[in-house]
């Protein structure tokens, strides 16, 4: 085969690596109940990658270059490549983590809606201090708000009902995502 065409696969194949090596990585964390912050495992799983993908790309086709040049401008080629496609996977894992968009769409999909009184909390799993509650309340409330202007979900009474739009394929898609590698663990019968 080609070795541009080799390379070109070994790149193809880089973000599949990086995932899996981040559900690995992730499931070695669970297995010995060491506690770990998602984001900061998936940003390290993406720089990791680039040892695979150099040597890959190595391998398959960078050792049959004979202009040292060229040899350069492959090196750098994967290099930037595969950082930016690493990049691209940590930003779209962020978002999924820290959306607050996200965020009330799926706890709208698991059914855990808001109560209307102030104060009342949104179900995070955290104690926080009554400020700090409050700060989330209000937080959720615009992101509600602009949920229901954008047509994403609809309120009856003091419920809010998803309407089925792109937002809430998207969330499952993230929230499928964050299952798979490991962040998050489904409610029984409520796997996206």
């Amino acid at each position: 085969m080609d070795a541009k065409l080799n390379l070109v696969l070994v790149l193809l194949a880089s973000p599949l690596a990086v995932f899996a090596l981040n559900i690995l990585v992730h499931a070695l964390f669970r297995a010995f109940g060491m506690p770990f912050v998602a984001q900061k495992t998936v940003f390290l799983c993406a720089l990791a990658g680039n040892v695979p993908v150099f040597a890959a790309a190595w391998w398959f086709s960078l050792r049959h270059v004979a202009d040292p040049l060229e040899l350069a401008f492959g090196l750098a080629f994967v290099f930037c490549l595969h950082n930016a496609l690493g990049c691209f996977y940590y930003q779209c894992f962020s978002l999924s983590e820290t959306s607050l968009h996200i965020h009330a769409l799926t706890e709208v999909y698991l059914g855990r809606n808001r109560d209307e009184t102030p104060g009342a909390g949104v179900n995070t799993g955290v104690q926080a201090s009554k400020e700090v509650a409050l700060e989330a309340d209000e937080a959720v409330a615009v992101r509600l708000n602009r949920l229901l202007e954008l047509g994403q979900v609809c309120k009856d009474g003091n419920r809010y009902l998803l309407t089925g739009g792109i937002f809430l394929h998207v969330s499952r898609l993230f929230d499928f995502w964050r299952w798979l590698i490991g962040c998050s663990a489904p409610e029984p019968g409520k796997r996206p």
